[in-house]
């Protein structure tokens, strides 16, 4: 008869533990809010991004804050800068992140990682490996998550 209730005790414990880690993986990896960049070049710390779920797998972002210097490299606010974010393993996500060339706006695509460091901090790297590309590492903090 003690049986029953250790095992019981077990059962609801085991049940318990699936239910927290399950639920601290999907907060940890939710992209979707405002997320800032922190960058030393004044130039560019400070630029907000609203992502959003855009279809059942995919999220986007667009600039909701920008900084003179992206307003002289052809950006506006509510400009789409984040396109074709679909999540992968724990924590990662990939996307094609949007800029645009000053002397004549046209538009360059480049494939990004996205990695959660923690719940409300990403690091965004790219795909390729680019020598003398100061952009290649970029760290962006929730500012909220909607």
């Amino acid at each position: 008869m003690k049986a029953i209730p250790k095992l019981f005790l077990l059962t609801v414990l085991c049940s318990l533990f699936f239910v927290f880690i399950s639920r601290g993986y999907a907060q940890d990896n939710n992209i979707e809010g405002t997320w800032e960049r922190q960058s030393t070049d004044i130039d560019i710390n400070g630029i907000q991004i609203k992502v959003t779920l855009t279809s059942k797998d995919t999220y986007s972002g667009k600039l909701i804050a920008i900084t003179e210097k992206l307003k002289g490299n052809c950006f506006n606010t509510g400009d789409l800068i984040w396109f074709n974010m679909t999540k992968g393993a724990k924590g990662l996500y990939s996307m094609d992140e949007l800029w645009k060339k000053p002397i004549d706006c046209s538009t360059i695509h480049s494939s990004r990682y996205i990695k959660f460091t923690d719940k409300n901090s990403i690091t965004i790297t790219s795909m390729e490996i680019k020598p003398n590309t100061y952009d290649d590492y970029q760290i962006w903090v929730r500012v909220t998550d909607e």
